[in-house]
């Protein structure tokens, strides 16, 4: 193991990429994935003829042909899509500022549990990723005041979150309610963010709603547990009080699974009353909501702390899956529309 003495101070660039791994790309792709669906509803409600949104969009030009279709994704693009990859550059920046943060407050328990990322391994030293985190959640504002009121509002609530979340007084991470609590937030944040990206003036519609409450409460109700399964001796030795340390892993066990079916059972219900758009990311989640049931109420996730792992990754693989038919099932009717 490389110890924290060795690490150099003189290779920014190798220290930069230790913090990328330190913040796990895995979860800064989802985060940037939740942001990118939150676009791509934006860019549906335009394109379906509601009120304009953004600059040089007419109510004349988004009710005609030419904006169905297509020729409405290709005038969206000339219009939006600086703002949007902007509004996700800003997005990515606050939310590995959030993670890194996170990992130099997380050391204690993150070494307890052998973890393999940077700091807790110590090939990255707290002081520079906490530099580093730093710096994003800076420049992470500086791009927000840029884009406009809400994005701004939006990196603030994030970054202020991340805080809470990791360090005193409050250290949300401490506790059950403050975890699930704080995993909620960041998805919807996410959500927003994509979506103010490109419909600011005009509300949400209700696909919309449901699928980002339902997909943020995945987060909560269902991510929180699978990951604290397999932390949960680094936890109870940091004096965590999650649902693992304070009720056990048959509990949790029990918890997660109803929480998965419950989530699953609800996308089909409002696709039934308001929602029928949503059938194919419905179909994506069941599957992976039933895929976490049986992992978590049968032996194929018991044992070591690779076994318990399986779990989560049920989880991340879940939320890709679900996210991506969501993309298809927006996009691919506006493209067949004209």
């Amino acid at each position: 193991m490389v110890t924290q003495a060795a690490v150099p101070h003189r290779v920014p660039t190798r220290t930069l990429l230790k913090c990328l791994v330190e913040a796990r790309p895995s979860v800064l792709a989802m985060y940037l994935l939740r942001f990118a669906t939150g676009a791509a509803l934006g860019v549906s409600a335009m394109i379906g003829g509601s009120a304009p949104r953004v600059a040089g969009a007419t109510p004349e030009r988004i009710g005609s042909p030419a904006m169905q279709g297509l020729g409405g994704a290709a005038e969206w693009l000339g219009w939006s899509a600086p703002r949007v990859l902007g509004g996700a550059a800003v997005w990515v920046l606050a939310i590995l500022s959030a993670y890194l943060l996170n990992g130099v407050s997380d050391v204690q328990e993150d070494r307890a549990n052998d973890s393999r990322r940077p700091i807790a391994a110590g090939e990255l030293r707290p002081e520079s990723a906490a530099a580093v985190a730093k710096a994003a959640a800076v420049l992470s504002l500086v791009g927000a005041v840029f884009l406009g009121p809400t994005p701004t509002l939006a990196v603030t609530a994030v970054l202020v979150l991340g805080y809470a979340y990791s360090m005193p007084p409050l250290s949300l991470k401490r506790h059950a309610p403050g975890a699930a609590g704080t995993g909620v937030a960041a998805a919807l944040l996410s959500y927003l963010a994509g979506y103010a990206s490109v419909a600011q003036a005009t509300a949400p519609g209700a696909g919309t709603l449901v699928f980002s409450v339902v997909m943020s409460l995945w987060v909560g109700l269902v991510g929180t547990l699978a990951k604290d399964l397999p932390d949960a001796p680094g936890d109870a030795a940091a004096g965590r009080r999650t649902v693992a340390v304070l009720y056990g892993e048959p509990l949790l066990r029990r918890i997660m699974a109803l929480a998965a079916g419950a989530l699953g059972g609800g996308l089909w219900l409002a696709v039934a009353a308001v929602a029928p758009e949503l059938s194919l990311p419905a179909w994506a989640l069941t599957l992976g909501a039933g895929v976490v049931a049986v992992l978590a109420l049968t032996h194929v996730t018991r044992g070591d702390r690779s076994r318990k792992r399986r779990l989560y990754r049920a989880f991340m693989a879940t939320q890709y899956v679900t996210h991506l038919c969501l993309l298809v099932s927006v996009g691919v009717p506006s493209m067949v529309s004209s």
